[in-house]
């Protein structure tokens, strides 16, 4: 009787074992179907949330595509019209400039240049830069110094040896062209002497020899100098031909025009270079 007892007793603990276990086992089953629903759940929304910011965000490129298409039209106007794009920074701006004006200063004095070497024939020939020219033009300069006067005699003519400066010029070039085309006399030589005093810097740039930078104050004093010692000539009664001072006149009228341009732009290059210091100095 009591062993029937005892195993009443065992199998009623396996069978309550049994049931937790099953309890566990279905409950665990039901969980982890739930957790899967609810994984599952959250990966869809996930899913359509990743889809909304993806189209979120192919509005937003679309609208800066737009946008900086619509920047480039306008900043390309914008420069046609000004010269400059709003976007540029300031001082590449005030260097840009700067760096234009002095390329059109470098500009304007090849054009000067090429504009003398046009007008060649009124100061050429191999004469220009000899012992002999330079000896006759310091002479000349003597006078211009009043202690020097005693120096000479009242034949200058002889003194300067301008005969003898004549007799060796007219082999070629400007003296030589003028000489055929009049007479020989010491009033014609003193006359065509004069056509090298104030064209020695002329000769030197139409030939490539001049020196260092062209000072545009004394290329000008000497072009309107030889304009008037040109007209000289004419009213002296010496015959210039092709030589006339009315041509002449289109060597002055053009470097006129660009010593005007060259000193305007020099002044507003200055302006711009000292804006660039201040800028520098108040930063």
């Amino acid at each position: 009787m009591k062993e029937n007892s005892k195993a009443l007793y065992i199998i009623s603990l396996l069978s309550i074992f049994i049931l937790v276990i099953s309890l566990i086992f279905a409950g665990y089953i039901y969980f982890s179907k739930r957790s899967n629903e609810n994984i599952e759940e959250e990966l869809e929304k996930y899913r359509l949330s990743l889809e909304k910011v993806d189209k979120e965000e192919q509005e937003k490129t679309k609208k800066y595509q737009e946008l900086t298409e619509t920047n480039k039209e306008f900043e390309i106007d914008f420069k046609a019209k000004y010269g400059f794009s709003p976007s540029d920074n300031y001082k590449e701006m005030l260097e840009k400039e700067i760096s234009e004006y002095k390329n059109n200063q470098t500009a304007i004095l090849e054009d000067v240049k090429e504009n003398i070497k046009a007008y060649s024939k009124y100061y050429e020939g191999s004469y220009y830069g000899s012992e002999k020219a330079d000896e006759i033009i310091s002479k000349f300069s003597d006078l211009a110094n009043s202690d020097n006067y005693d120096k000479y005699s009242d034949d200058l003519y002889k003194d300067l040896d301008i005969a003898d400066f004549i007799d060796f010029a007219k082999s070629d070039g400007t003296i030589k062209y003028l000489n055929s085309k009049n007479s020989w006399s010491k009033y014609n030589n003193v006359l065509l002497f004069s056509t090298l005093l104030y064209s020695q810097d002329l000769n030197a740039i139409a030939n490539d020899k001049y020196e260092g930078s062209v000072n545009l104050n004394k290329i000008s004093a000497d072009i309107n100098s030889l304009v008037n010692s040109y007209k000289a000539l004419e009213e002296a009664g010496i015959n210039t031909r092709d030589l006339n001072s009315q041509n002449l006149l289109n060597l002055k009228s053009k470097n006129d025009e660009l010593s005007k341009k060259y000193f305007e732009n020099k002044g507003i290059l200055e302006k711009l270079e000292e804006i660039g210091k201040n800028d520098e100095k108040f930063k």
